[in-house]
């Protein structure tokens, strides 16, 4: 005996299909409308990912303030105020984020792990002159063994070689990293003024992309804790960096 088929069974699935399709479609429609939309003139760069490194952090607190800040609090809020600047136009990686040790070497190792296409390491600096003022940025540059005769130090750049040459082959773009920085800063003011140096700097030697290291001024330094490490000050460090970077990426 053959089947009967109730056509009222075959439409009923049809039906459902096209009114599960027209939810999802209305909901894509709600769901475009009701998203925020991007400040004019602004551009969302996600395949660029910008790893940001709060100096120090748990026992590792840095350099002690006249008044009493911390290196390795200032640092993390400054990387935390950096984070919500560049993350309408780029991906970041927070190195820390919260108040915990890293060792040096790790700091890269999670900007490696990350992809990211830049390392920047925020500390304050700290001077036996309380009169010290200004920033620094360095990029990496290792030292020159050649000639040496102690063995043990030989053996220790061997060992290291591999490692300490990943940064090497990114020298001149984190020097150009450094120059452009250096050039939203010092637009600050005299207070901002600005240098770059060479240094051999085992944070940022493993790291395979730009690196620099920025001091965003000594805290030991009454004014410098006062105006560039106060709110104000910090959100001004924010912005010029902020423009550095987006100045050194359209390069």
């Amino acid at each position: 005996m053959g089947c009967q088929v109730n056509s009222n069974a075959l439409k009923k699935p049809r039906i459902m299909a096209l009114a599960g399709l027209l939810i999802c479609i209305v909901a894509g429609l709600l769901a475009g409308i009701s998203a925020t939309p991007l400040a004019a003139g602004s551009t969302v760069r996600d395949a660029i990912n910008i790893a940001l490194d709060a100096g120090h952090g748990g026992a590792d607190s840095g350099a002690h303030g006249p008044t009493g800040l911390i290196e390795k609090d200032i640092t993390l809020e400054l990387a935390r105020k950096m984070a919500l600047r560049l993350e309408t136009e780029y991906r970041v990686t927070l190195t820390r984020s919260d108040d915990y040790q890293l060792p040096l070497r790790q700091r890269a190792a999670i900007a490696n792990q990350a992809k990211a296409d830049l390392f920047i390491s925020l500390h304050t600096g700290a001077s036996y002159h309380h009169s010290a003022r200004g920033l620094t940025i360095y990029y990496h540059a290792p030292i020159d063994t050649a000639g040496s005769t102690d063995a043990v130090q030989q053996a220790n750049q061997t060992a290291l070689k591999r490692w300490s040459h990943i940064q090497s082959r990114h020298s001149a773009a984190s020097q150009r990293l450094a120059a452009a920085l250096q050039n939203a800063l010092t637009g600050l003011g005299d207070a901002y003024a600005c240098r770059i140096l060479p240094a051999p700097l085992p944070l940022l030697e493993g790291a395979d992309m730009p690196a620099v290291l920025v001091e965003v001024g000594p805290i030991t330094n009454p004014a410098a804790e006062g105006n560039i490490l106060s709110d104000q000050g910090l959100n001004l460090l924010v912005e010029a960096i902020g423009k550095g970077i987006s100045t050194y990426l359209d390069q």
